[in-house]
């Protein structure tokens, strides 16, 4: 189980930190010395200490503080996670010590100290609302929006800016409606930004379903964008389209209809054929819907060369060059 810490598949590492939880202070020991062994992968210590944090075992505690200087940010948030365990024990007093000084810290990754933060947060105002104050004027950018957050002084557009910086809100459905309230008046910089972001933060996630949260909330950040008519995140727009397995969340088709090029066609194409084998009728019919808003708005017809090339490639998606050459111009 332990060398299963850092196996590549994630069911087989989830398993194993589930099952050496289960297991409990007997599983302490050799946790430790995964988690503080010199040239020892980021990943197995990372697992390592999520088992240490379900135990809650003291002979934790000083490995992870110490942990908390990682420069690695999932292992230092990891050992934050296991410090949490200890806040309202007869050790609180230590731990509340180090996780605030982890969070003043001006000379640490912003991850690192807004995972104290979100450790602190756990404490209550009366104990949090000092440290809040004082990060008011931080000089990270994503440190000062997680303390306004918590002081409920928020204002949207720095959200975004601070989102788009790292500082990504921990639930996507928050995220979406941030997105919402300032599609209209965020900068198109920090849009395009914010798609790195969460793309990066989607493919993190350990579970389908929290994935499929934050693909969502990126389809809504391709959406903003291709309401103002902007491309700068076309490209990833088309290969989130092209390279999918399973049908999309609304916002990927609706921003490709809006500001899709000829590139955008074939991607489509390639959706669409890997659906039709799939069987999957009423992602086909998005597909077939979006092709022919691009394919009438940048009047390509079933002669073109774009088109001829989608029916060389993916045959199954002739249907798609079919349908359109009813309305298509060229």
């Amino acid at each position: 189980m332990i060398a299963d810490l850092d196996a590549d598949d994630e069911v087989r590492r989830e398993a194993a930190i589930a099952r050496l939880a289960v297991i409990g202070t007997r599983a302490v020991d050799r946790l430790l010395a995964t988690a503080t062994a010199p040239g020892i992968g980021e990943r197995a210590i990372v697992s390592a200490l999520r088992a240490l944090e379900s135990i809650g075992d003291i002979r934790a505690l000083a490995p992870a503080r110490a942990l908390l200087d990682s420069p690695h940010d999932e292992v230092a948030a990891a050992a934050a996670g296991v410090l949490t365990a200890f806040l309202h024990s007869k050790h609180g007093t230590e731990v509340l010590d180090s996780l605030v000084a982890v969070s003043l810290d001006t000379g640490r990754p912003d991850a690192t100290r807004l995972a104290a933060l979100d450790a602190l947060a756990q404490t209550g105002s009366r104990v949090a609302t000092p440290v809040w104050d004082r990060l008011r004027d931080d000089p990270s950018l994503a440190v000062r929006q997680r303390a306004a957050r918590e002081s409920g002084v928020v204002d949207p557009l720095a959200e975004i800016e601070a989102a788009a910086a790292g500082a990504v809100p921990g639930d996507p459905d928050v995220l979406r409606r941030l997105i919402d309230a300032t599609s209209a008046t965020a900068p198109l910089v920090a849009l395009h930004r914010l798609i790195e972001v969460v793309k990066a933060r989607e493919a993190r996630e350990r579970s389908q379903a929290a994935r499929d949260g934050w693909r969502s909330a990126r389809g809504a950040i391709h959406l903003a964008l291709a309401q103002r008519d902007s491309r700068v995140a076309l490209y990833d727009l088309r290969d989130a389209i092209a390279g999918t397995l399973s049908p999309l969340p609304p916002g990927f088709l609706a921003a490709i209809a809006a500001i899709g090029d000829a590139e955008a066609l074939e991607a489509i194409a390639a959706a669409y054929a890997r659906a039709v084998i799939a069987g999957a009728s009423d992602w086909l019919e998005q597909l077939s819907d979006a092709f022919r808003a691009v394919a009438r708005r940048e009047r390509i017809g079933p002669r073109s060369a774009v088109t001829k090339r989608i029916e060389a490639k993916w045959p199954a998606a002739r249907g798609l060059i079919e349908r359109k050459g009813r309305t298509g111009r060229k």
